[in-house]
């Protein structure tokens, strides 16, 4: 009887207790060795730093490239064919240094990598004139003396065409002889640039420090009267 009274209260024990929670999967990171649930592990791994540094150093090395040539003679013969922006992409792609490569020079060039000024809308004459709405155009003074680089006393030995104008082909052979090469001409443009610049760098700084410093001056002369 009373073992009979023992198995019903437990019974009813048995029915009244919560029911057992059901023990949730857990997943490792495999980036940061952190627990998450199933559920969570996706959600972690969009934010996870490591995860994110290792996707980035597995996409660098998906870009990069090594060109095996045993001959070293060979491989540097093999560079001299290659224009100065096609050298610059190859800088970029495989992280390795050309000595030969002037990458500052690439900003001043035609997009076609041929080394050609840019002269025309940040192209040069050939891409221009293969162009769908190219119309043949002369040039003025003043593109002469910006785009080309042709100094003013040059340009009075360069003869005018159809009044005040002068042919582009005319312009772009004068400097390639000038300067010696297509390249030297390219130099050169650069190289004005940044004279340029220092030269506005220069009088910009110039009239800030003569607003200053009268004022100054100024106010000095005030408190001493």
């Amino acid at each position: 009887m009373l073992k009979h009274t023992y198995d019903a209260a437990t019974s009813v024990q048995d029915q009244n207790a919560p029911p057992a929670k059901i023990a949730k999967s857990i997943s490792v990171c495999e980036y940061c060795d952190k627990e998450f649930t199933t559920r969570g592990i996706p959600l972690h791994q969009k934010k996870c730093t490591k995860k994110q540094a290792h996707d980035k150093a597995a996409a660098k090395k998906t870009r990069s490239y090594k060109f095996s040539v045993i001959n070293e003679d060979v491989h540097e013969e093999i560079l001299s064919f290659l224009s100065n922006q096609t050298l610059t992409k190859m800088q970029m792609i495989i992280g390795d240094r050309y000595e030969q490569c002037e990458p500052e020079l690439a900003r001043y060039c035609c997009k076609c990598e041929n080394d050609n000024p840019a002269i025309f809308s940040g192209m040069c004459r050939q891409c221009e004139s293969d162009c769908h709405r190219y119309r043949f155009e002369l040039a003025d003074k003043r593109m002469a003396l910006e785009k080309y680089g042709i100094t003013k006393k040059d340009l009075y030995s360069i003869p005018q065409i159809y009044g005040k104008r002068y042919d582009p082909i005319r312009l772009e052979n004068y400097m390639i002889e000038k300067c010696g090469s297509k390249m030297e001409w390219v130099r050169y443009l650069a190289k004005r640039d940044v004279r340029r610049k220092k030269a506005r760098a220069t009088r910009k700084r110039n009239k800030e420090e003569g607003d200053v410093f009268p004022n100054s001056r100024y106010r000095v002369r005030r408190i001493g009267v």
